[in-house]
């Protein structure tokens, strides 16, 4: 299976201790959807594509589902499986 990582949008709260918290996801057409609950959070290279940063592993709409902070850009990813064969690519 190939994978691509896919950039969005995310609200996040900064916790007393410093911790960043995502608590919802913007879509490219402004629609907002709340994190239910961030069930986990791992350091280092994580995720197919090669990211290196943080995975939250959040309950999204009943759904879990892995959300990827990259460290070295401040940008917000999800990943999803693609139809193309070949390697794995960014949008």
């Amino acid at each position: 299976m190939i994978y691509e990582k896919i950039r969005v949008e995310v609200n996040t709260m900064l916790t007393r201790s410093g911790e960043i918290r995502p608590v919802s996801l913007v879509w490219k057409n402004g629609r907002r959807i709340p994190i239910d609950q961030v069930l986990k959070v791992s350091w280092g290279q994580l995720g197919l594509c090669g990211i290196v940063g943080r995975r939250y592993t959040c309950r999204i709409l009943g759904e879990t589902g892995d959300l990827y902070y990259e460290d070295a850009t401040g940008l917000w990813y999800i990943e999803r499986a693609c139809k193309d064969r070949g390697r794995i690519r960014s949008a």
